[in-house]
């Protein structure tokens, strides 16, 4: 499901996101974590001030996905269930990696989206 799909109120769907481990150490003990309470897609507005694109989160069906062991060069997909909002409006999810200590891998820099917009059928 790309970014921006259009879908009706109340719709279940899947997210998958597919990741390849680029670096030179197995992934062991990594979850992908829900972090919309941390990270928020905002602008920059005419005073410098950060003002944010969406006021509402899309809901996940659960806050972390279990990520398989994944060695050097293997790729892995992940994938989390939505629910839409009942109202038309634009939403979105932000999730990170973690390690097995609950620690970003990546910085707060890198994370995966899932970003719908609801339209009445």
């Amino acid at each position: 499901m790309p970014d921006h799909t259009a879908i009706l109120p109340g719709e279940r769907f899947t997210k998958t996101w597919a990741l390849q481990n680029a670096g030179s150490v197995p992934w062991t003990g990594r979850r992908l974590v829900r972090a919309d309470d941390e990270l928020v897609i905002s602008l920059r507005n005419a005073h410098g001030q950060l003002q944010p694109l969406l006021d509402s989160h899309l809901d996940s069906l659960g806050r972390s996905v279990a990520v398989p062991t994944t060695l050097p060069g293997q790729l892995v997909e992940l994938s989390v269930k939505f629910a839409a909002p009942l109202e038309n409006c634009s939403v979105a999810s932000i999730w990170r990696l973690e390690d097995a200590q609950g620690r970003p891998c990546f910085g707060a820099r890198c994370f995966l989206q899932a970003m719908v917009t609801v339209i009445g059928g």
